[in-house]
């Protein structure tokens, strides 16, 4: 054999060993499948977790929001309700005040037996307690000008249906039969005081 016809012969034998093809798989193809299904689990795992996570903070954060305000606006109404010259518009603050201190009192309880303290976060408390400020110096400003009445009635008015939006929003993010039962007698009865508030703006106009 020649010199070039023996180097063509070594450079065949290199390049069968280089890339031919192999007998054993250093991972079975069961165990790669095994391995896929595994990662593949854990991933809907955490995915489900991430949701369920959420769904718990969201409920939470809503039954914060709802006990802050309820009581802020309980203070509020107790600092300017004797002060209306309606009596008829009095007996209204004390009946919305009577519904927003139950709704607190119930929301603190839940808050309390589920999450072991009522500790709205201070992000959320600094909100409300800014929120708050709003509404007092609407009021303030009613009692000033001497038409705390028609102010009383306007802010209140907003207050019940903003509040009646929290529980809205509350009842669907929750899977609790007890919040939705508390949330839903509240709405109710902010309903019927709302249509009190209207009838009395009407007449007042």
């Amino acid at each position: 054999m020649d010199d070039i016809a023996y180097l063509n012969q070594i450079a065949k034998d290199n390049r069968a060993v280089a890339y031919g093809p192999t007998k054993e798989h250093i991972i079975e193809p069961k165990w790669i499948k095994f391995i896929a299904l595994a990662g593949v689990a854990i991933i809907l795992m955490m995915i489900v977790g991430i949701i369920l996570g959420s769904r718990g903070g969201g409920e939470r954060e809503m039954l914060d929001k709802i006990y802050l305000r309820t009581e802020n606006l309980s203070e509020s109404i107790s600092n300017y309700d004797e002060k209306v010259k309606s009596s008829e518009l009095r007996s209204m603050g004390n009946s919305l005040l009577i519904v927003l201190r139950e709704t607190n009192a119930k929301v603190a309880g839940i808050l309390t037996a589920n999450y072991e303290s009522v500790e709205p976060s201070e992000e959320l408390t600094t909100s409300e307690t800014e929120y708050i400020a709003s509404v007092n110096g609407n009021l303030e400003y009613g009692r000033i000008s001497g038409l705390l009445d028609r102010y009383f009635v306007r802010e209140m008015s907003r207050e019940i249906v903003l509040l009646q939006s929290l529980e809205t929003e509350a009842i669907e993010e929750s899977s609790s039969a007890e919040v939705k039962e508390v949330l839903a007698s509240s709405w109710n009865n902010l309903n019927t005081l709302a249509g009190q508030f209207e009838t009395f703006s009407d007449l007042a106009n």
